[in-house]
């Protein structure tokens, strides 16, 4: 072997090649495959998509150990510091997602007590950090959102207006299906199950999520809400089918026999979310309305110092379409100041929001 490795050593000496890092877009490039593959690494440890097991934690460590070692070489990077606080807010709660018996216990129905406040404390440190960067990304945003459920000291008190306002901008910036089932989870705890559903609908013609489970789980618990019990147990049962994973399976058919099962949320509401495609997908009473002036909420990441925005008076339906408008943006920054964000990182996201929405625009026609 030290033979071959020294013959290998030769010969690339003799062809001139070498390893330095590359430059500018192209070290971009190659370090957004890598996110996404460690991205990708991490979703399977967490929830495994076939198997016995829930989770895969050798996968889910090993994920969070490599991007530690991206982050300690590129600290100031917001995807990467945004991509290891969303690992971090996530594993937090592993200890909590699974009974004894290895059966799947839902986000709403989970022990805090046991989710690890120490990695959410840090995770919370490193999302503060990825937001006062110069650029906002799909990472940096799923960390807000998993830092706005860890900051919940109880299901009842989660900011659903909060998460939903973070879904409209990830979607409007990195659209995708799973973001858009997200938001319907997250749009159903602010303005009822019958809207989130509406918000399915649209995705019934994606060829990508034709018989997805996760689509037919999170439309049963939706029907569930609404009192259509017979579609619930319906697409729970389809829901169950349709998954390889044994722990989701059991899951899923207890909630879709009559009398059994049927109670607050299917397993799948974030931050446990997967936001791609390519992997799987998840994302309290909450206000219909953004208010119109900043407030302190238990949120750990919350301010004192927030001033007071100019607001939309639209109900949220009516801004769901995006974030062009002057009002719909205004309306998503003071709702995050309000729950979420210091005033510093406030003014960051202030001056990010419109450019992120001609980017969106621009990829759009571009792709078009």
């Amino acid at each position: 072997m030290a033979a071959r490795i020294s013959r290998a050593k030769q010969r690339i000496k003799a062809a001139g090649s070498w390893f330095g890092l590359p430059d500018g877009a192209e070290l971009q490039e190659r370090l957004r495959v890598v996110l996404h593959v460690l991205y990708l690494i991490f979703n399977e440890g967490y929830t495994a998509s076939s198997g016995s097991e829930l989770h895969r934690a050798d996968l889910a460590y090993e994920a969070i150990r490599l991007t530690r070692m991206v982050h300690a070489q590129l600290p100031e990077d917001g995807e990467v510091t945004g991509l290891l606080a969303r690992m971090l807010l996530t594993h937090a709660r592993r200890d909590a997602r699974t009974t004894p018996a290895g059966d799947l216990v839902p986000l709403d129905e989970q022990d805090r007590t046991k989710w690890d406040r120490g990695l959410i404390d840090e995770g919370v440190e490193l999302v503060k950090a990825s937001l006062a960067g110069p650029a906002l990304g799909p990472y940096q945003l799923q960390a807000a959102i998993a830092a706005t459920h860890g900051g919940a000291a109880a299901a009842g008190e989660t900011d659903w207006s909060q998460v939903h306002a973070l879904y409209l901008i990830l979607e409007r910036i990195a659209p995708n299906p799973m973001v858009t089932l997200n938001r319907a989870i997250a749009l159903a705890e602010v303005e009822g199950p019958r809207a989130g559903l509406a918000l399915l609908s649209g995705l019934d013609g994606d060829e990508r999520m034709a018989g997805h489970h996760r689509l037919l789980s999170v439309r049963a618990h939706l029907l569930e809400k609404t009192g259509d019990m017979a579609g619930a147990y319906e697409h729970y049962r389809r829901a169950a089918k349709a998954t390889a994973s044994i722990a989701e399976q059991r899951y899923l058919e207890s909630r879709g026999r009559p009398g059994e099962g049927i109670g607050p949320a299917p397993p799948w509401t974030p931050p446990d979310a997967r936001h791609d495609i390519a992997a799987d997908g998840r994302p309290g009473p909450g206000s219909s309305h953004i208010p119109s002036r900043c407030r302190r909420t238990s949120s750990p990441m919350s301010s004192p110092t927030c001033r007071p925005i100019p607001t939309s008076a639209e109900p949220t339906s009516a801004r769901a379409s995006g974030i062009r408008t002057g009002n719909r943006t205004r309306a998503v920054r003071a709702r995050i100041c309000g729950s979420v964000f210091g005033t510093e990182i406030v003014i960051v996201m202030t001056d990010l929001l419109s450019h992120a929405g001609r980017a969106a625009r621009m990829r759009t026609r571009h792709l078009a």
